[in-house]
């Protein structure tokens, strides 16, 4: 009966063992097909980076300070017209608040101001 025990122990054991390595190969596989694909990714960020300073090389300086001032200007109106959306915001919150009240007066008169 003993040995019979210590036989299934023994299987157990080593099914584990065989479940617990191909469990570590998977992961290890996955593992490096993650590494090849970070490497392929940085390899080609490489080369848009090289290309995009190519491109930067060719393109006139004046060019480059009429597309940021275009930029700052659109960030500027941008600004502008948030600036205006919240006062007319504000506005029409007491425009409706003035009106709340004259009609609150027109359906209660007898009620205190």
């Amino acid at each position: 009966e003993r040995t019979v025990k210590l036989k299934q122990l023994k299987a157990q054991v080593g099914t584990c063992t065989f479940e617990s390595s191909w469990v570590i190969v998977m992961a290890v596989g996955q593992l490096l097909v993650i590494q090849s694909e970070i490497t392929k990714l940085q390899e080609q960020m490489e080369d848009c980076l090289k290309y995009k300073t190519f491109l930067e090389k060719l393109t006139p300086a004046e060019w480059t300070a009429q597309q940021e001032e275009v930029k700052r200007l659109r960030k500027r109106q941008r600004r502008k017209a948030t600036v205006r959306d919240i006062a007319i915001a504000e506005a029409l919150e007491a425009m409706l608040a003035e009106i709340s009240v004259v009609i609150d007066s027109a359906l209660h008169p007898e009620a205190p101001r």
